[in-house]
């Protein structure tokens, strides 16, 4: 990771806002309840090695997470332990 990827930060782009349907609305708010309703903390983690481009690419889809009114960019930090 070179030092332009540690400051990575997101391009901003303009919000485009889509009406659906009500019976889609429906559908895609149960759909997404039954996803978030199976969501645990994890306490127990694979020893499997994950790639570094999927280190990275987590870390990039969680720097564009929102915080309240914008305000924090989030510092994010990780660790690699080599065995």
């Amino acid at each position: 990771m070179t030092t332009a990827d540690t400051n990575y930060v997101p391009e901003m782009q303009p919000f485009q806002f889509h009406v659906f349907p009500a019976e889609e609305q429906l559908r895609r708010a149960s759909y997404f309840f039954q996803n978030m309703n199976t969501r645990r903390t994890i306490r127990s983690f694979s020893p499997e090695p994950v790639s570094f481009a999927l280190i990275e690419t987590a870390i990039k889809m969680a720097a564009t997470a929102p915080s309240g009114a914008n305000s924090s960019r989030g510092d994010l930090s990780w660790y690699q332990i080599r065995r």
